[in-house]
């Protein structure tokens, strides 16, 4: 395997303000990351194809002790409702290299063809590597592409998308055999065609979780369509909000617990912005920093605030019943059924209704308009309006 050095580039892109091409050793310079034929190595450098050497069916063991000096995990510093850690989930880079020679190395590799870009079959750690006309993307969750391990799934700072290029640029210069600048010295910083910034709740009961992901799925914020994926008993597992033309995913709210495997339903819920950027409107890493992704995560998020929307109590659920049978919508008899449902939930949690009937009379409750989570007592109603609009909060207040 190709080995790492550093190479000298200039701090600011090599393709804005016409600046000539800095030459080796004039100040500004910054270390990236280059091939060698041989297994030559600085002392103390971070060795960036180690991190990622183990591939998609496991993880670098010694990648997590090199990165616990390179991040901390940003978390709300109040003991405000649910507030978990907040930061950048999934990143893509776009590189544009000096010399023809760089795109047919990586098309010597195997790959398939799909929307007209090649893919490359192998995905180190989950990550996907595309070729379209003289552009290379790379784009993956963060926190994988810096630790080399698939399976981990935190929110990295906005810091670390700077050290997320390096490691991207090592990654295609590792699978072109040929170093990104043609050997020039300098190159063109990569720019940023996919951030995705998200913030996560944490809940201590499952129904809490449940119902703010079913308050999320009832909102209809203004130029917004929504999508709503439940599992088999009914229960919310995603919602997408996403432009009403194109119908672009725009904001996600999902389990994450769930999605990952880490947590029961309900108990870690994600919100997600996902920001795309087209070609002479893309920032480069180097270019923000966290009061230019606060401002980006608040304007995302700040339409679904407007609304005071609160996960309904059991005392709310029945009269919702009783007047919908005292209306004909439904029979008194199977108002009173599902009555006894509910009753069920409140006294012994949703772990009675496992089975394939259970799961429909949890659907049945769905489809009259209620909530199984609306067992819940008055006492832990969600305030999902003060909770977005706390998140805000500590994204303005924090950084990322």
């Amino acid at each position: 395997m190709n080995r790492l050095v550093a190479r000298p580039a200039p701090a600011a892109s090599a393709r804005s303000g016409g600046a000539s091409p800095p030459q080796p050793g004039t100040t500004g310079a910054r270390s990236v990351a280059l091939p060698l034929d041989q297994r030559g190595q600085i002392p103390g450098q971070l060795d960036l194809v180690d991190v990622l050497a183990e591939r998609s069916n496991g993880c670098s063991v010694a990648a997590p002790e090199r990165m616990v000096a390179l991040t901390a995990i940003h978390r709300s510093k109040s003991d405000r409702f649910g507030l978990g850690p907040f930061g950048v989930d999934t990143v893509k880079f776009r590189f544009r290299p000096a010399v023809d020679e760089f795109v047919d190395g990586l098309l010597r590799q195997p790959h398939r063809w799909a929307g007209g870009a090649a893919v490359m079959q192998e995905k180190p750690a989950g990550i996907v590597v595309t070729v379209s006309g003289s552009v290379v993307g790379v784009e993956g969750r963060l926190d994988p592409l810096l630790t080399g391990c698939r399976d981990t799934f935190g929110l990295r700072p906005l810091s670390d998308v700077r050290a997320g290029e390096e490691v991207a640029l090592a990654l295609i210069e590792d699978m072109a055999g040929v170093r990104l600048d043609g050997g020039r010295g300098y190159y063109a910083d990569a720019e940023i065609g996919r951030l995705d910034l998200a913030h996560e709740f944490e809940f201590d009961e499952q129904a809490e979780g449940l119902a703010f992901l079913d308050a999320v799925a009832a909102l209809h914020p203004a130029r917004r369509k929504s999508d709503v994926i439940r599992a088999e008993d009914g229960t919310v597992q995603t919602v997408y909000f996403r432009s009403t033309k194109a119908l672009v995913a725009k904001e996600r709210v999902y389990d994450k617990g769930v999605e990952s495997g880490s947590h029961a339903a309900g108990l870690r819920v994600r919100f997600e912005t996902q920001q795309r950027f087209q070609k002479g409107k893309a920032p480069q890493a180097s270019h923000f920093g966290g009061e230019w992704a606060a401002r980006q995560y608040g304007g995302a998020v700040v339409g679904y605030t407007h609304t005071e929307s609160v996960a309904v109590g059991r005392q709310q659920a029945e009269q919702q019943l009783l007047g919908a049978a005292g209306r004909g919508e439904l029979s008194l008899a199977k108002a009173e059924r599902m009555l006894g449902t509910l009753a069920v939930l409140n006294s012994y949690g949703r772990g009675v209704y496992g089975d394939q009937q259970g799961r429909r009379r949890l659907a049945d409750l769905r489809r009259h308009g209620v909530s199984p989570e609306s067992a819940v007592g008055p006492d832990r109603i969600v305030p999902v309006g003060r909770m977005l609009r706390e998140s805000i909060e500590s994204w303005s207040a924090n950084g990322a």
